[in-house]
């Protein structure tokens, strides 16, 4: 894929000749690896993905939001960390 910045992949990842799309470098991605990736923990709240199965890795720990640009998560209120794994306040402790 061709984009604006560069001609391949927003210089984020290498183009695929054979299925002439992106392969993005770590912490990036979309569809010329024009997006950054941010911080993945496990999830403070998810979907159950079997019986015995949840709390998968996540962006932001699903307690947050990505800056696509800085690759950096806005935590919602009573959160810190890279990843929002630390939550904060009375009713964590």
């Amino acid at each position: 894929p061709v984009d604006a910045l560069d001609g391949t992949c927003s210089g984020h990842g290498k183009c695929n000749v054979i299925t002439d799309k992106c392969e993005c470098y770590d912490d990036y991605s979309g569809f010329s690896c024009q997006k950054r990736s941010c911080p993945m923990g496990v999830a403070w709240f998810d979907e159950a993905t079997d019986a015995d199965t949840a709390h998968a890795e996540a962006e932001c720990s699903n307690r947050g939001s990505c800056d696509r640009v800085s690759g950096t998560c806005s935590c919602d209120s009573g959160f810190e960390g890279a990843a929002f794994l630390r939550g904060v306040g009375a009713s964590f402790f």
